[in-house]
């Protein structure tokens, strides 16, 4: 269970489950990302259980100084769209 979201930097993944299925994700996260996903870094980080059921994908948070790199070349799902265009 856990969740993930953008912000601008890159993608923040909270995961919580047994030591192995967590480890497994890790591990799948490179192994499975799909093609124009690229992997920079992988950080852990211990962090307090929030007990969610499921994995989400939650709201997008800002940064003072966005450095996330989308190559403008690539494709946008609509709902990617609505959040670049969105003033707030």
């Amino acid at each position: 269970s856990g969740w993930v979201r953008n912000d601008g930097h890159g993608a923040t993944v909270h995961v919580e489950g047994q030591a192995a299925d967590v480890s497994a994700f890790r591990t799948r996260l490179r192994a499975d990302a799909p093609a124009p996903a690229r992997l920079e870094a992988v950080e852990v980080v211990p962090a307090t259980p929030t007990f969610r059921t499921g994995f989400q994908i939650d709201a997008s948070r800002g940064a003072p100084a966005p450095a996330a790199r989308v190559p403008p070349d690539r494709a946008m799902c609509e709902q990617c769209r609505f959040e670049v265009f969105d003033p707030t």
